[in-house]
């Protein structure tokens, strides 16, 4: 609480410099002789900046014009007695641009130089890139924003729709900003968002190496990105890509029996100019894919057409009042449908269903510059994605539990979703389930009549809404003391995420057959009284302190973040007279968990030797409390109320046989006086410019991630301990329980035999070794990079259940949930995301006659997995669940290695001097490498050791595109 209102005392109605999503160009001033030249006017003009920006040199000669929007600025050098140079530079997205310059004394001479900007930033230990628009429009990545991840060395690259990356850290690890905005999913670490990168003018990606600035807090990667923004000048951009199903080599895939076509198309359209020169400057933008999905067939004949759409708008207005202040205001609104989804190789055209997504971003952020030292800012946005997955066919049928419930078996199809049997070879049970499967049942291509369908409807009604609102102020003080130059900064960001659950089922439910003819069908479904919304919260405040500080050919970063989390659930409410601490409140919201702000100080040390103008070396320590975990609805009282699941069975006639409560979520406690996830990192690096502009950067990286909270048994170490391999189980059941007194608290508010639980000894190790090489110039790019890396450990979040292409509960997976489930149950190994090789290769170039070429190659080691199989231990578990229970080492085995080439070629036709029309043809994947992946780890699986999933094929998109 007191370092809160210490920080909005200090800071008062201002926000953080690089959150304002801008960069900064400084450097040097000297005589051609080289002393140190103080007082010298630098001024910075850009098309994206309305009025110029100035500034004058200090008693050591060196500059810094910061809070400049990222792009190409001409610089301009004066000083009484001395020539006037020009210098063209570039500032870029969260980074530093060193430009150096040297004044000669021939007066009333003007200099312009034109130089290749620096590609190493002199000023920080980070490793980080910046790409401007210019750079991946000229190479094949596709059009979402989650495409240009691929481009950064060391970071896996994936054909996941949901989970990200791994880069040192698991797929849920990482932090997506969209314009400034956190845009990662509350509670789940994925990307949330599907940003398209059509309006995107540069992106960042922190990787490692991070400062007390920006709030980096990422387990993973930290990328950001910063939208286009109007100008003096009116121009705009019309687009249309298609991808034809005719374009697409044939799929190699597992057997599913599903055909069908596919057809995608990519419209946008972008305008900017100024309002009022020089003042207020506009940029506006749509964008509308589709895919269409066509001709689909499957086991039950002819499928319904399926369709992807969406319609996203983005207004953006940049306004200078006076030189130095600067507000941007912008809004975005994303709207996404798909219809007739959920169709499977053995699926009714009844059970399709369809899902809607509406997104909002509204951000107002400004700076002002109080003096050429010193400056204020804010940022304000406001996030909210509404979802909702409901089936196409919606039931009537009213389940209940009474003893008169009856299913009726003439209209099966009307009431749920039915998964229907397959003959055993038994004649009792084949005789009870003849009629149904020959009603309901297909015909395979022998002819021969098969059970195991799905028909009915789609089982699963889901309204589930996210919001994060967000607030950051901050100062920044650049001033030199003595010979040492210091760039001070202070931050305060408080963030709240929330998530609103409705979650219900269709008609009965899932409705299966069991092998008892007389318990023949079951139904499971939600009580009524369980349809209430789930309400969660966690609340962030973060404070930072950076001082990044230059004392002649060294710079240091000296800074901490201290963060305090809150974690809040639903239904119970504090009273200090029980012996938990709480009572039942249905309805209240209450504070589960509270880390404090002592728990969370996270060091970030670097130093920088300029050992000459341009080469560095370098090292940096830092501390990470990944803020992401699913706690606050996974462990929330809620669920002892909102998830009251029932089963009925019913005999062969559907009459009502008996009941039972499988509500299988319940709230949890939390083990006291736990330690936060944290993740501590090294880093050296070498960074070298080449001859002929060519620049080398070589770097070592360690992070070492421990105190991982999971929910797990309350009884977990003096119960399921004989299964160590490797451990004493003695030592282990001595630890005894997580929550000695769980039982009391549970006489008195329920709960869950279950707890959350700071597991012992579970953690994970990354080593990296990246080298890579680049250069640019007008008409040529080209960066290379090879990655060794090692990612081991025993705790993987991206290994926990069978397709881990979702949402998964960060803090209440599968791991740790009973026996083989454990640390010590195999689980120590290489991890999911350990990609032990990696060479990427991309880049363009302007052929003589105006086409560009543009090419994106890469090589990756495959995926670690594991033999997963129940009957390892058997002996303590009569569970007929194999998931996660390693029956060997994680990681012990590797799918195929992969490689791909894609492929594009652009050409401008200029019209009248003032339009330009483009062609574009990318190729993705030209040799149609389809790797196989994701590997079938069950032992008792027909298909074990197979892969469930291919990289996508050899395919063509062409792009036509008007400029004006």
């Amino acid at each position: 609480m007191y370092i809160r209102w210490f920080a909005l005392l200090i800071l008062g109605f201002a926000s953080i410099a690089l959150a304002q999503q801008t960069g900064s160009i400084a450097g040097s001033v000297t005589s051609n002789n080289g002393e140190v030249l103080p007082g010298v006017t630098v001024t910075a003009e850009s098309d994206v900046l309305p009025q110029p920006r100035s500034t004058v040199s200090n008693s050591l000669g060196r500059y810094r014009l910061s809070l400049l929007p990222p792009g190409d600025y001409k610089l301009t050098f004066t000083f009484t007695g001395m020539e006037t140079v020009k210098r063209n530079a570039r500032a870029l997205l969260d980074q530093n641009s060193t430009v150096n310059v040297s004044l000669s004394t021939t007066a009333e001479e003007t200099l312009t130089v034109t130089s290749q900007r620096s590609l190493i930033d002199t000023q920080s230990t980070e490793l980080a890139q910046a790409i401007d628009s210019a750079t991946f429009d000229a190479i094949p990545l596709g059009q979402e924003y989650r495409d240009l991840v691929k481009l950064v060395p060391g970071i896996q690259v994936t054909q996941d729709g949901v989970r990200g990356p791994s880069a040192g850290g698991s797929g849920q690890d990482n932090t997506y900003k969209f314009d400034g905005v956190d845009v990662t999913l509350p509670l789940f670490g994925t990307l949330s968002a599907e940003p398209s990168n059509h309006d995107i003018a540069q992106i960042s990606i922190v990787k490692g190496g991070a400062k007390a600035v920006n709030f980096n807090r990422s387990g993973g990667f930290l990328i950001n990105s910063v939208s286009k923004s109007g100008t003096n000048t009116f121009g705009g951009e019309v687009s249309y890509q298609t991808q034809l199903d005719s374009w697409r080599a044939n799929e190699k895939r597992p057997p599913t029996g599903l055909e069908g076509e596919s057809e995608s198309t990519w419209l946008t359209a972008s305008v900017g100019g100024p309002i009022a020169r020089d003042r207020l400057f506009f940029y506006a933008s749509y964008y509308a894919p589709e895919k269409d999905l066509t001709n689909r067939t499957n086991a039950y004949g002819v499928q319904p057409d399926g369709k992807s759409e969406r319609d996203e708008f983005f207004v953006k207005l940049t306004f200078s009042p006076v030189e130095n202040l600067t507000l941007n205001a912008s809004y975005r609104d994303s709207s996404k449908t798909f219809s007739k989804a959920n169709v499977f190789s053995v699926s009714a055209p009844t059970v399709t269903a369809g899902n809607e997504a509406d997104q909002t971003i509204s951000i107002l952020e400004g700076n002002w510059i109080l003096n050429a030292s010193s400056n204020l800012t804010f940022k304000f946005t406001d996030y909210n994605l509404d979802t909702l997955g409901r089936p196409d066919n919606l039931l009537s049928v009213v389940p209940s539990n009474s003893p008169g419930a009856h299913i009726d078996l003439a209209n099966l199809d009307q009431m749920g979703y039915i998964q229907l049997p397959n003959f055993r070879g038994d004649e009792d049970y084949d005789a009870a389930v003849r009629s149904i499967i020959e009603r309901y049942g297909y015909f395979d291509e022998n002819g021969t009549l098969q059970g195991g369908g799905r028909v009915g409807a789609d089982w699963s009604i889901n309204d589930q809404d996210f919001t994060r609102t967000e607030f950051q102020v901050a100062y920044n003080h650049y001033f030199t003391m003595g010979s040492v130059d210091h760039d001070m900064h202070i931050g305060f960001r408080y963030a709240e995420d929330a998530e609103d659950l409705i979650r219900s089922r269709n008609g009965w439910g899932i409705v299966s057959f069991t092998s008892n003819v007389d318990e023949l069908i079951q139904a499971e479904f939600l009580r009524s009284e369980a349809l209430g919304v789930v309400h969660s919260e966690y609340v962030s405040e973060n404070l930072e302190i950076n001082d990044n500080f230059t004392m002649g050919d060294w710079n240091f970063n000296v800074g901490f973040m201290l963060s305090h989390d809150e974690l809040y659930g639903q239904d119970l409410a504090e009273d200090e007279s029980a012996v938990s601490g709480y009572r039942v409140s249905i309805g209240s919201k209450y504070e589960m968990y509270d880390i404090g702000w002592g728990d969370m100080i996270q060091p970030r040390f670097g130093a920088v030797w300029n050992y000459n103008d341009t080469d560095t070396l370098q090292a940096s320590m830092a501390w990470y409390n990944p803020p992401a975990t699913s706690l606050p609805r996974a462990a929330s009282w809620a669920r002892n109320y909102n998830n009251l699941r029932t089963r009925v069975w019913f005999d062969a006639n559907g009459d009502f046989v008996r009941t039972q409560d499988v509500s299988s979520s319940s709230g949890k406690f939390f083990q006291p006086d736990m330690t936060p996830r944290r993740t501590e990192e090294y880093v050296v690096a070498w960074n070298k410019a080449l001859q002929g502009d060519w620049t080398f950067k070589a770097s070592a990286r360690h992070r070492y991630a421990h105190h991982f909270w999971e929910d797990t048994n309350n009884n977990a170490r003096t119960a399921f301990a004989q299964t160590s391999q490797g451990e004493d189980p003695a030592d282990i059941i001595a630890r005894g329980l997580y929550i000695p007194e769980l039982d009391a608290y549970r006489d008195e508010v329920g709960g869950s035999s279950y707890v959350i639980a700071e597991l012992d000894g579970v953690f994970t190790r990354y080593y990296e070794a990246n080298f890579d090489i680049e250069k640019q110039t007008e008409s040529f790019y080209l960066k290379g990079s090879y990655t060794w890396s090692h990612y081991y450990g025993n705790f993987d979040q991206d290994n926990t259940t069978a397709d881990n292409d979702q949402n998964i509960f960060i803090g209440s997976s599968n791991y740790a949930d009973g026996v083989g489930r454990q640390a010590w149950d195999y689980k120590y190994g290489n991890l999911a995301g350990d990609r032990r090789h990696m060479l990427k290769l991309y880049g363009s170039y302007l052929m003589p006659w105006g086409s560009r070429l543009g090419a994106f190659a890469f090589y990756q080691d495959g995926q670690p997995w594991e033999t997963w199989d129940v009957e390892v231990y058997r002996e303590y578990t009569g569970s007929s669940s194999s998931t996660i229970r390693f029956a060997e080492p994680a990681g012990s085995r590797r799918s195929s290695d992969h490689y791909q080439i894609d492929f594009s070629m652009t050409h401008d036709f200029k019209i009248a001097n003032r339009y330009t029309l483009q062609l574009d043809l990318d190729v993705f994947n030209l040799f149609d490498k389809q790797t196989g992946y994701s590997i079938d780890p069950y032992a008792s699986d027909s298909t074990y050791g197979q892969p469930r999933k291919f990289w996508e094929p050899r395919r063509f998109q062409f792009a036509l595109r008007f400029r004006f």
